[in-house]
């Protein structure tokens, strides 16, 4: 399992070069240095991540250093990724490629990716299935299964089972009329 909280910051050591905290969760692991090597040569290649491996992570953007630590958990290749407002600092034309390369790579490897995001877009476009939740204490007020095939891109935020599926999710919140099961 891995985890991406939403203070990515804090999980990034900045006495390490990008490298070192990309490679590190394997090093703690016991994996060869050839197999970590090619493990993050592959991610990189996948996600497209043009950033000078030498520099040190506060010498990089929020958006960058956030998409640092969203690979540093992808590296580990876990069963499980926990992932809070995964794309909240990734600028707007990066996020759109991010978003469906994360729902790719979670599919072509069987991982299953729990995301807590107040963007309703990102949900309806990496997620399966999307519980609404309100609180405090927090209950899950509604729920629903997004039957949009994967991939999915921005226009797919007009088909009408997403459109259904985000008014149903607003309406559980409150705000808009509540549209029947």
């Amino acid at each position: 399992m891995s985890y991406l909280p939403q203070d990515y910051r804090q999980t990034l050591l900045p006495w390490f070069r990008v490298k070192k905290n990309l490679l590190l969760p394997l090093r703690y692991r016991g994996i060869s240095r050839q197999e970590a090597a090619a493990r993050l040569e592959a991610l990189l290649a996948f996600f497209s991540y043009p950033v000078d491996l030498c520099t040190y992570p506060y010498r990089l953007s929020g958006g960058q250093q956030q998409l640092l630590a969203l690979l540093r958990c992808l590296i580990q290749e876990p069963h499980v990724m926990l992932l809070d407002e995964p794309f909240s600092a990734i600028n707007f034309y990066r996020m759109f490629a991010l978003r469906q390369k994360l729902a790719l790579w979670a599919r072509e490897r069987h991982v299953a990716l729990l995301i807590v995001s107040h963007n309703l877009d990102d949900l309806m476009l990496v997620c399966d299935r999307v519980l609404a939740v309100v609180g405090p204490p927090l209950r899950v007020v509604t729920e629903v299964c997004i039957a949009v095939p994967h991939p999915r891109r921005e226009c797919d935020l007009a088909a009408p089972d997403i459109a259904y599926a985000k008014t149903r999710v607003y309406g559980s919140a409150g705000g808009l009329p509540c549209v029947p099961a």
